[in-house]
């Protein structure tokens, strides 16, 4: 055993190990910016199935329209019209889709406690 540990194996095991650790490093982080990259992707996928879920939920009482406003403010407007706004178009108003859809819901989820 004592023959294994040459000159040559103990100056150079040290690089060697060096280079290893390097490159799992690496491929660590290659593998870390990939899951994360995943985690946002599935992250908007599952916003969008929410924003499907809150659309489909206004359209059962009535009916929905979008206006997308662009300008010095963009805003998004989201018009419903339908039993839980008396039959009169009711309009939310936000400044990015998110806004206007969230308002949107809020005023609905109100009425549906108030009428379910």
């Amino acid at each position: 055993m004592a023959g294994d540990w040459t000159l040559e194996r103990v100056i150079f095991a040290p690089a060697r190990v060096a280079e290893l650790l390097n490159s799992a490093e690496q491929q660590m982080t290659q593998h870390n910016r990939r899951v994360t990259e995943l985690l946002a992707a599935n992250n908007r996928y599952l916003q969008d199935g929410r924003y499907w879920r809150m659309l489909l939920e206004l359209l059962t009482e009535g009916e929905l329209s979008l206006c997308f406003e662009q300008g010095d403010q963009p805003s998004c407007s989201i018009c419903c019209f339908g039993g839980w706004t008396s039959w009169h178009d009711q309009y939310f108003t936000g400044s990015t889709f998110d806004e206007a859809l969230g308002i949107a819901i809020v005023a609905f989820n109100k009425w549906k406690q108030g009428n379910g």
